[in-house]
């Protein structure tokens, strides 16, 4: 289990690839591409090594989910989105009065989720494999390791409730936004349980992170290569965490309506 967790924190071969890349002095985004690569290269290992000893029931939690379980589930993703967008300008906004230099390090200072070179270039073949990176290993490795593998063991030990919650908490505290994205967790796991299948939250956050792209691709294009994101800036953003609050109840109850049925949550039969 510690396997899990440590490869989040400790990505063996990093710093031999990125001094490789430093002596041919390649572009900064290499940098970004190859952490990824060792780290979910690392991730991928240890989950062919937990299926080779039989120790993950693949076959239950990829069964093939039902038609009717998709609109509650997309409808929980859309409200998670834009949950996690009130919080994070709830958290942060405030927090730029109180801690500005944390404030201006963890949210002003973060790079695009697009490669651009100075010169105005999108190089081609970088920004396919950000988009890989983003949109399609994280939801695969990430849906298997925390509402797979750590959902169901520590489900075992400690009951469904602490299980949710505590794998949540761990997946917040890997990610810039802890409270949206701890949520954002949590309602995965929700629709894991409720639909019986991975490949629902593996969907839902595939679009999610899609959803995120399209979001700094637009900003992107509308501001330009040339803005500077500043901590007044972002202070003055806060209507989007007011609309966010308030669409975050209309999206809630669109929920209530078509949502999953009321039950108490269980591990898939088998798992």
């Amino acid at each position: 289990m510690a396997a899990w967790l440590l490869s989040f924190v400790f990505v063996p071969g990093y710093n031999l690839l990125a001094g490789w890349l430093h002596v041919y002095d390649v572009p900064w985004y290499w940098y970004d591409l190859s952490y990824y690569a060792c780290f979910y290269g690392l991730l991928c290992l240890v989950i062919v090594i937990q299926w080779l000893r039989g120790q993950t029931q693949c076959k239950t939690m990829f069964a093939r989910p039902t038609k009717r379980s998709w609109r509650p589930s997309l409808l929980l993703t859309a409200l998670s989105f834009i949950f996690s967008t009130a919080a994070f300008y709830g958290v942060f906004i405030p927090l730029s009065y109180l801690l500005p230099e944390f404030v201006q390090y963890w949210v002003i200072e973060l790079p695009w989720l697009i490669y651009f070179t100075p010169e105005g270039d999108f190089p081609l073949v970088p920004n396919v494999l950000n988009v890989l990176f983003l949109v399609v290993i994280p939801p695969l490795v990430e849906e298997f390791i925390f509402r797979g593998v750590l959902l169901h063991r520590w489900a075992y030990k400690y009951g469904v409730l602490w299980a949710v919650f505590w794998s949540s908490i761990i997946f917040g505290a890997l990610h810039t936004d802890p409270l949206g994205a701890a949520v954002f967790g949590a309602i995965m796991c929700f629709i894991y349980l409720k639909s019986g299948s991975l490949w629902v939250p593996i969907v839902c956050h595939a679009a999610n992170n899609l959803v995120c792209w399209l979001w700094d691709t637009a900003d992107l294009a509308r501001l330009g290569l040339d803005y500077v994101y500043t901590l007044n800036a972002f202070r003055d953003e806060w209507s989007w965490g007011l609309i966010a609050a308030v669409m975050t109840w209309v999206l809630w109850a669109l929920y209530r309506k078509y949502g999953f049925a009321k039950g108490i949550p269980k591990l898939p039969a088998g798992g």
